[in-house]
């Protein structure tokens, strides 16, 4: 299965990579006394019928207790994974011929991640269902139950359960929920997730899976931490979206017939402002008014481990101090790398001149090139992406706005939105207005196409621009007329905003990102861009050549106009 592999080389490379430059430092710790890595993640969900033995269309909404490491890495790694079941160690050994030692150990990490999560017993469950429905003295949970399916995910197992009157419930349980495992940072995520995803469902028209209850302790029926709600049928665009064969007009409308839907129901979420960056969070005692909190974090290397250790980021309060913060993590990005290179520029100067290995530009120069381009692009993004004085800079808006998490029925109408965990207050340009995340996926630094499987799959190069531009056209329709709906005029430019704004991560993200912009803005260049920015780095901007760099990326950044008319 050559995806699976190349997926499990692509990650032990950025494993070894990211173990040997880390660029963050961790603020937090979980309270656990087991250390050892997970070496071989758990299964992800079903994007792919055939490869899975479950139907994984909607249960698992697998962040509820890991945050993704950025706000857009998880619409990245959706793209980059949306076709494998599994994703094995890293090793390069096929699947086919793993041995039973081998089978023994994936067997054993997985028991140490899981726990007894994977095997709650069906009577248990069921007592559960029954207790809470004696909890809220309520005869509308049914009285007969029986468990139908169990899809697990990367971060939960599910259960489904079905009554004797065809009602459906989804019982999630977080891996980490046994007593080894299991922390106040956990139970805090899963309590905000829980009335996070109730209040934006009362205070929206979205259809969203209905809260019936939630427990953040191990004392309970199945002796575990869960979330259980109303299960949503349908399904998830993943499976839809894709051509699959079919005529290319079918599949055209059929595509068009779903943005439209999508950028009617996105517009819910335009009241939900907020004046800081952050997490969704609920006060402790109060469950009915969110607070925006810090928002946690995971560093890639910490996501499938025992003992994960979380940091969190700064309650920016608008979004030039967002810029400053991300600035100021892109110095310190830039600055290692830089290190990196004089090093190693160091080591080689020891070397016999005849060497050909030895490089031929100067790479801190290079790196410095790239950042100073990338300084120019944050302030050019500042300068025109504006909002009005005294108005809440942040929005409420999904995580992963990408096809998995939306459901559809046989006649392609949207019945289901599903995964708000770790629902954050994010830049307005970047929220309810921002293109669906799969359609902007020529915009992230690992993007390559064809794309072999998944949503991607069949769609062209030009396709990405086109149905940006018709869903841009479906939205402004939505909100045309309505002066509060004004953050439309974002719409257009905000797959660039979002790249833009997560692009400091790393030194690949920062190049990556510089790159996609100079091709559009100055494609002369873009041919040895590498030389540009080292040019740049030695020697700084020439004369006239910064102002008209700020013209040009002003130009190219600027949203639509304010308002339009129906």
């Amino acid at each position: 299965m050559p995806i699976r592999e190349r997926a499990k080389k692509v990650i032990r490379k950025t494993r070894d990579l990211l173990h040997s430059r880390s660029e963050l430092r961790p603020t937090q710790t979980t309270p656990n006394p087991i250390a050892e890595p997970i070496l071989r993640e758990p299964v992800l969900e079903n994007r792919d019928r055939g490869k899975v033995p479950f139907d994984l269309h909607q249960s698992t909404n697998r962040r509820a207790s890991i945050p993704p490491t950025s706000y857009t890495s998880a619409a990245e790694a959706h793209q980059s994974t949306e076709s494998m079941g599994v994703v094995g160690d890293g090793s390069d050994a096929s699947p086919q011929t793993t041995t039973e030692t081998e089978a023994d150990r994936d067997e054993f990490t997985e028991e140490k991640y899981w726990g007894p999560i994977r095997d709650i017993s069906e009577s248990k469950l069921i007592e559960l269902v029954k207790d809470v429905a004696a909890s809220k003295s309520t005869n509308s949970l049914g009285s007969e139950w029986r468990v139908i399916k169990k899809p697990r995910g990367a971060f939960n197992q599910s259960y489904i359960l079905e009554s004797d009157s065809q009602q459906l419930l989804n019982v999630r349980v977080p891996a980490c929920g046994f007593p080894s495992r299991w922390n106040e940072i956990d139970a805090k995520l899963l309590r905000d997730t829980a009335l996070g995803m109730e209040w934006i469902r009362r205070k929206t028209d979205l259809p969203i899976p209905e809260l019936v209850s939630f427990d953040t302790s191990l004392e309970n029926s199945i002796g575990a931490p869960y979330i259980l709600m109303s299960y949503l049928s349908g399904r998830p665009l993943s499976e839809t979206w894709p051509a699959n064969g079919d005529d290319p007009t079918e599949v055209h409308e059929r595509r068009l017939r779903v943005l439209k839907q999508l950028s009617q129901f996105v517009v819910s979420f335009s009241s939900l402002r907020f004046d800081r960056f952050g997490a969704l969070g609920f006060p402790i005692g109060d469950d009915e008014t969110p607070s925006i909190d810090e928002a946690l974090r995971l560093k890639d290397t910490n996501i499938f481990t025992i003992n994960r250790k979380f940091f969190g980021l700064p309650v920016d309060r608008s979004l030039a101090e967002l810029v400053a913060t991300r600035k100021q993590c892109a110095e310190s990005v830039c600055e290692k790398r830089r290190k990196y290179h004089e090093d190693r520029a160091l080591v080689k100067s020891h070397r016999d001149t005849s060497d050909v290995s030895l490089e031929s530009k100067n790479m801190p120069a290079v790196v410095a090139g790239y950042h100073s381009l990338w300084k120019l692009i944050q302030d050019a993004f500042l300068a025109v992406a504006c909002l009005g004085t005294d108005e809440p800079e942040f929005a409420l808006m999904q995580s992963d706005f990408n096809p998995q998490n939306m459901l559809v029925d046989e006649d392609d109408n949207i019945v289901g939105l599903i995964d708000f965990d770790c629902t954050e207050a994010i830049p307005r340009q970047i929220a309810w207005s921002c293109v669906p995340h799969w359609l902007a996926a020529d915009w992230n630094d690992n993007f390559m196409w064809p794309a072999e499987a998944g949503s991607l799959h069949g769609m062209m190069p030009e396709d990405f621009a086109v149905y940006r531009a018709e869903y841009c056209r479906f939205l402004r329709e939505a909100c045309a007329g309505d002066e509060a709906l004004s953050d439309h005029r974002f719409s257009s430019k905000s797959h660039i905003y979002r790249a833009c704004l997560s692009s400091y991560e790393t030194f690949d993200k920062i190049k990556s990102f510089v790159s996609n912009v100079v091709v559009d803005v100055l494609p002369r260049n873009a041919k040895s861009l590498d030389c540009y920015a080292e040019r740049i780095g030695e020697k700084g901007f020439l004369e006239g050549e910064e102002a008209w760099l700020k013209q040009h990326l002003e130009e190219f950044l600027r949203p639509d106009s304010r308002m339009c008319m129906g």
